[in-house]
């Protein structure tokens, strides 16, 4: 059921993706834009994951969920040692879908990739309003590890 998604067919994702860019837009409206134009969104879709390291792993097709993620090299230096890690993008979802185990499977398989590829360890980031998130990435092994503080100027 899980599937790799190429550049070429990164306007599978865009649905979903969709989904969860209007979540975020909701909530944080000063940082996110509603309704991502769809031709631009494939396109940057497209650009992502043509990154080395950055893929994707869609559940069915059409996808019912998605999982875009990265295997970054981490330099190291007098104050941090160097480090593989596998980090999570972003993950959507279809409503419709959610709760029968697709999320925690695209994350599973996510991380075996970055087990693969040598990492070390994984990380992801997500909104302190996003409960589904934060329990999904607990469920998956990830604990708040980084506390990052957010101002308006």
């Amino acid at each position: 059921m899980i599937r790799e998604i190429s550049p070429e067919d990164a306007a599978q994702l865009v649905p979903l993706n969709t989904l969860v860019q209007n979540l975020h837009a909701a909530e944080c409206p000063h940082i996110y834009p509603a309704d991502p134009d769809p031709a631009a969104l494939a396109a940057h879709l497209a650009a992502t994951l043509a990154r080395p390291g950055t893929f994707a792993l869609a559940w069915g097709a059409p996808p019912l969920g998605y999982v875009l993620a990265e295997v970054q090299e981490i330099p190291g230096d007098l104050l941090r040692h160097p480090a593989r890690r596998g980090m999570v993008h972003h993950i959507s979802v279809a409503a419709t879908a959610r709760r029968q185990g697709i999320g925690l499977a695209l994350v599973e398989a996510a991380k075996a990739r970055f087990r693969d590829a040598g990492a070390t360890h994984w990380a992801v980031t997500y909104r302190v309003f996003n409960d589904a998130s934060a329990a999904l990435m607990a469920r998956a092994g990830a604990a708040p590890g980084l506390i990052l503080g957010e101002g308006a100027l």
